[in-house]
């Protein structure tokens, strides 16, 4: 048998193809080559630093409008990639903000994955106690309803016919001190049954009364723990860390609605996750969509013009492969810096490469620092780095360490300002004036000072650092901020 290596590459660039050639030569576990093309030089690859998860989806996404509306590209021709599923979400919320169509390819869109769908099922349940698909999507799918089968679903629902009420409250009617006794009768469940039965009601009984004293974040952390929703991603996988970072991602999602009265949270934030879903299926019907792909599902595809977000430690490479090298296993982290080759020659001629400063995870913002993949690029190859967070305001914290080695010569080159959202999309409800720098004060936390301002749809986002309880991200409609100076 003949080896024939291939280096000949005929899709990218001479720049992308160069620092491909530069970057997976690091991988010891690999066959020795140089890879070549015989394409034109093509313009340098795009790197930038932003402050944030948002800013970084904000870029994006502008980024991709400039392109669009110069001519330079359709949105067919564009793929944003990413190491993990958890980052799609604020990538597509600045897309439905900028009403540019988008398509997942390899898996589904943020709010319909199984995992996100089962913890939404019990904040809909806290809302409205008549929503039977929830609560049989609760019983089905998570720790807290095993050994509550079919016959004993049709007991209590018969219960709760006979007695004109919820089939919920055939469970709460179990539960031990219920808030909310219901007469002297009970469900006629077996002994395995009742057992079940008494385990979910005493569950719901308790979210329920959490659900009007607490934020939603708080409420998502007493969910994952009494369903037991957490223990079903224990097994280490891969599947199971990117499962367990989307319900993360959700946390961070409702965290958003801290300053909101827990009364009235639950259901704005129900709304809105309503209105996603009728955006989302009228962008189903569009025909030129960009392309939102993990770096694993991207093998063998190929765009004019790739964007790869999350170019940091801990995400690409992902932290897992960082410990493994930490212990002596070199090859995780040889996987990973093959799924970056894999990202870097999909691109046929725009490259763009983005990281975080700042990441959020879990309500704390972690610093981040840009991947040492990065390193192996000449400086030769790329267009510029900065070391603004962004033009819309400051980090949350203190911002990563430069990139070093190849690409620390450019540390003085500039970036021409790119548009944010902020100059594409402004709000359309009257709101103060709010500005960076302001001092305000909110019933909740008290006195702060504005540090970011982001336009969305129909409000306006505002990060506030407060005096006494740090940094928060505020609806404008909703935090009801009162401006002192």
């Amino acid at each position: 048998a003949v080896e024939i290596h291939l280096e000949l590459n005929y899709r990218s660039t001479r720049r992308i193809v160069q620092a491909a050639d530069r970057l997976i030569r690091d991988n010891e576990q690999r066959i020795e080559r140089t890879i070549r093309t015989e394409n034109v030089e093509g313009e340098p690859i795009a790197l930038r630093e932003l402050s944030d998860q948002n800013h970084e989806a904000q870029f994006v996404v502008s980024e991709i409008r400039r392109l669009i509306n110069t001519g330079r590209a359709r949105g067919q021709d564009v793929a944003i990639m990413y190491r993990t599923t958890a980052q799609s979400r604020v990538l597509e919320e600045a897309f439905r903000i900028t009403d540019i169509p988008y398509r997942i390819v390899g898996g589904v869109r943020f709010y319909e994955r199984k995992e996100v769908r089962d913890v939404l099922a019990v904040l809909r349940l806290l809302h409205n106690p008549q929503d039977r698909l929830s609560l049989e999507r609760i019983i089905d799918n998570m720790p807290l309803g095993r050994g509550f089968g079919p016959k004993a679903l049709d007991t209590a629902v018969t219960w709760a016919a006979l007695h004109q009420r919820p089939v919920v409250d055939a469970f709460l009617a179990m539960a031990p001190g219920s808030p909310d006794p219901i007469g002297a009768s009970h469900p006629e469940f077996s002994n395995a049954g009742a057992t079940a039965a008494t385990r979910i009601g005493t569950a719901l009984a308790f979210l329920r009364e959490r659900a009007q004293t607490v934020s939603l974040a708080e409420l998502f952390d007493s969910i994952v723990e009494k369903t037991g929703y957490r223990d079903s991603f224990n097994q280490g996988t891969e599947d199971d860390l990117q499962r367990w970072a989307n319900i993360l991602e959700l946390r961070a999602d409702l965290e958003r609605y801290e300053s909101v009265e827990p009364a009235e949270a639950l259901s704005a934030y129900l709304e809105q996750i309503s209105l996603i879903a009728d955006v989302d299926a009228m962008n189903d019907q569009a025909q030129d969509q960009v392309t939102l792909i993990t770096l694993h599902s991207a093998k063998g595809l190929e765009f004019p013009v790739v964007f790869i977000t999350g170019v940091e430690e801990g995400l690409l490479p992902i932290s897992r492969a960082m410990d493994a090298e930490a212990i002596g296993d070199s090859l995780p982290l040889e996987e990973e810096r093959r799924l970056m080759y894999v990202g870097v020659t999909r691109a046929k001629t725009l490259l763009y490469l983005s990281y975080a400063a700042n990441r959020l995870s879990y309500g704390r913002y972690q610093a981040g620092v840009a991947s040492r993949f990065l390193q192996a690029i000449p400086a030769e190859l790329v267009r510029s780095v900065t070391r603004s967070s962004s033009s819309r305001g400051g980090a949350p914290g203190r911002m990563a360490s430069s990139v070093s080695g190849p690409l620390s010569a450019r540390v003085a080159a500039t970036w021409d300002q790119q548009p944010g959202l902020a100059d594409i999309v402004a709000p359309i409800v009257e709101l103060p004036d709010y500005q960076t720098g302001m001092r305000v004060f909110h019933s909740k936390f008290g006195e702060g000072v504005v540090s970011e301002v982001v336009p969305r749809r129909d409000d306006v986002e505002i990060a506030v650092a407060f005096d006494r309880h740090g940094r928060k991200r505020l609806m404008g409609t909703l935090a009801k901020l009162e401006i002192l100076s």
